[in-house]
């Protein structure tokens, strides 16, 4: 394997060496266990566990120079969960530094092997991966234990944090080659088509949450570069990215100053070196995120001409129609309006329905009777507060895709959820019968069917956190840690984590779905 490709480029410390020989020895302890596997869970091809040793090695060398992502990693969940390893470590639970060395890699590997075969739900206790940690972790120590301290990992992450390019090139490194990221990215590069690009690489540096608890690269990246506590929450909040058109107002070198054709706000922007792509009364059509008091490009600038024979108003409009989320983060009175409205929407849904939860029989009543509730809305005057379309017959993105759900839902048979999340709209849940019914068997005896629904349920990105608390605060959530294979069921953790972990979105900064009438 040429470890070079996941390497930061230029950089060798005096450990780097050891390193192929000892993962030569964590595959071959790998590959010998594969005959002694009980259960079917763990079996992979040998290319697979090679890949798994690298990062397992990785993962030492991490803990042995002290590099900061595992440390940052249990850092964050020691806050969110009271202990530094959710459902492997209990809060406050004694360990030897034998058995902490066990349950990180035990840790680590639950992570990780679904990330390689995503049809995989593993128990974090299940009895294959209890000792196969073990076994590895014991190798791991004891071959660290003569490797020197010194770690081109190390040297690279300790560079200088001077200008934000030398943040992003660790932030690309760290997102597509360290173990904690590798296969999360190249799992979002297949799901987003299989091609990468700089926007599709941007998406998973900058906004998307990861196995690691819902944390994202950047997450990772803030609390383990040596930076000022400003610095670190400019970091944080790079999934706010400021996506809209720019007018270049001057070019001076490499740096410009860019005006915000959809807030009419003014941007700073530096660049690494002068890019000549760039003149005055040009409009750029980009993302940027600040750091300090500048702001920086991040994914593709697409340059268009002098935007003088461009109608703006109209081109604002069409934006603010189709991606008013994108918006909104830059635009907080806009913002307010929204949660306004938004709010008046739950009311005229609870003055409706009764309560911010129905259950429809099937999905055409579910789809008639939400077409009534939005003809009382309409005709009550509601709607008008609305932009459904945006003066020209066009109607929003976001009522598109959830008319088409509708329709789709139409045909189905059984029970269909529809939940009000406050903040953000309406969440559907087709098949919410099975929910229930495995939810009212307290984690016993589920059904195939029950426990699908179940982890559907906790896994879509479709379904707020809100959904899914609410439901367990009337039926209990003792099955849903059964569908997970989570033997206790706990309210201070396991919910909590397995929210996170498989909706890591819905804790960032959020916003109302639908348009605003200018």
């Amino acid at each position: 394997m040429n470890l070079e490709i996941i390497r930061p480029k230029g950089f060798e410390g005096e450990g780097d060496r050891h390193l192929p020989e000892i993962i030569d020895e964590v595959t071959q302890l790998l590959v010998r266990a594969q005959a002694e596997l009980k259960h079917d869970d763990l079996l992979m091809t040998p290319g697979m566990l090679e890949w798994l040793a690298i990062a397992l090695v990785e993962f030492a060398e991490d803990l042995h120079n002290d590099i900061g992502l595992w440390r940052s990693l249990e850092a964050y969940q020691q806050e969110l969960f009271g202990t530094p390893l959710p459902l492997v470590l209990q809060p406050g639970e004694p360990v030897t530094e034998q058995e902490l060395m066990q349950a990180r890699v035990r840790y680590l590997m639950w992570v990780l092997y679904p990330e390689m075969n995503d049809s995989l739900i593993l128990a974090p206790n299940q009895p294959d991966l209890i000792w196969l940690a073990a076994d590895v972790a014991e190798l791991l120590t004891k071959a660290f234990a003569t490797v020197p301290h010194g770690s081109g990992a190390k040297d690279y992450v300790t560079q200088p944090n001077h200008f934000v390019w030398q943040v992003n090139k660790k932030l690309i490194w760290l997102g597509q080659s360290s173990y904690l990221f590798r296969f999360p990215f190249l799992n979002h590069v297949e799901a987003s088509g299989g091609e990468l690009n700089a926007d599709v690489a941007s998406d998973f540096l900058c906004v998307v949450t990861t196995p690691w608890s819902g944390l994202g690269v950047i997450d990772i990246l803030a609390a383990t570069l040596n930076v000022s506590e400003r610095q670190r929450a400019d970091v944080r909040r790079w999934y706010d990215r400021h996506f809209s058109y720019y007018r270049v107002e001057t070019v001076k070198g490499g740096d410009l100053l860019l005006k915000n054709l959809l807030n009419d706000a003014y941007y700073r922007v530096s660049m690494e070196e002068t890019d000549h792509s760039f003149t005055a009364g040009q409009m750029v059509l980009a993302s940027l995120v600040p750091w300090e008091d500048i702001w920086y490009w991040t994914g593709r600038q697409r340059i268009y001409p002098e935007t003088s024979s461009i109608d703006v108003d109209e081109v604002k409009a069409t934006f603010v129609l189709e991606m008013p989320e994108v918006i909104f983060c830059y635009d907080s009175e806009l913002l307010e309006r929204a949660k306004e409205l938004m709010e008046s929407r739950y009311q005229e849904f609870l003055d409706h329905f009764g309560d911010e939860l129905v259950i429809f029989p099937n999905g055409g009543a579910m789809a008639s009777q939400i077409q009534d509730y939005k003809d009382r809305v309409s005709d009550s005057g509601g709607e008008s507060q609305l932009e459904q379309t945006n003066g020209h017959g066009q109607v929003s993105a976001h009522e598109t895709a959830r008319a088409a759900y509708v329709n789709e839902l139409n045909a189905f048979e059984d029970e269909v959820g529809v939940f009000f999340n406050r903040l953000e709209g309406l969440d559907m849940m087709p098949g919410i019968n099975h929910v229930v019914s495995g939810l009212q068997r307290k984690g016993q005896s589920l059904s195939d069917q029950e426990r699908a629904f179940l982890q559907v349920f906790v896994q879509s990105d479709d379904v707020s956190p809100a959904f899914v608390e609410r439901l367990v605060q009337e039926y209990g959530g003792e099955s849903i840690a059964a569908a997970f294979h989570i033997d206790n069921w706990d309210d201070e953790t396991v919910l909590p984590y397995l929210l996170r972990r498989y909706k890591g979105e819905y804790y960032r900064n959020r916003y109302p779905n639908f348009s605003i009438i200018g």
